[in-house]
């Protein structure tokens, strides 16, 4: 990876394209892997719902559509096969019958958790098996990962934790 070189002829910082290409493709294997860590028939979208329901800010089938970049239809069908299998549930609004909100049934909730339990549990195995130094490197890089994905400007985010690291510096 080309880094910038300073005038004292220390490395400066990555170039970020290079970085942004390194790290996309890590980032994307390593989802990948930790996707297929259950066996439990769920696709990512579905557990991306049950996750969405968990948290409580998603109930409705429009927000989660919007949440999962899907159209509502798409959504509905989804919702459908996951009440099918006793996951969730709809609920209809006393008030006014035409809408519908979706929570998670306490099997939904086991399921989620167990998914997440047998992820955790690869990841876990696989940091365990890192020396030592590497797992300081990800635990430092975990913050700024997560403001990566975090952000909806992402370059925005940047420039924000960057004057962040200068104040902090000062």
């Amino acid at each position: 990876m080309t880094q910038e070189t300073k005038e004292d002829g220390s490395a400066g910082s990555p170039d970020p394209s290079e970085l942004a290409e390194n790290l996309r493709g890590s980032v994307m294997r390593i989802s990948r892997r930790i996707r297929t860590e259950t066996n439990d028939g769920i696709t990512s979208g579905q557990h991306s719902v049950l996750y969405a329901l968990s948290t409580g800010a998603y109930s409705t089938l429009q927000a989660l559509a919007e949440r999962e970049h899907v159209q509502p239809p798409a959504m509905t069908r989804m919702i459908a096969a996951l009440v099918e299998r006793g996951l969730v549930q709809r609920v209809t609004n006393s008030e006014d019958r035409r809408r519908v909100a979706v929570s998670l049934t306490p099997e939904g909730l086991a399921v989620l958790r167990g998914n997440r339990r047998q992820r955790n549990q690869w990841l876990t195995t696989r940091l365990a098996a890192l020396p030592e130094e590497s797992r300081r490197l990800l635990a430092a890089a975990a913050p700024v990962l997560t403001e990566i994905s975090d952000a909806s400007d992402g370059v925005a985010a940047a420039a924000r934790s960057s004057s962040h690291r200068s104040a902090a510096r000062d």
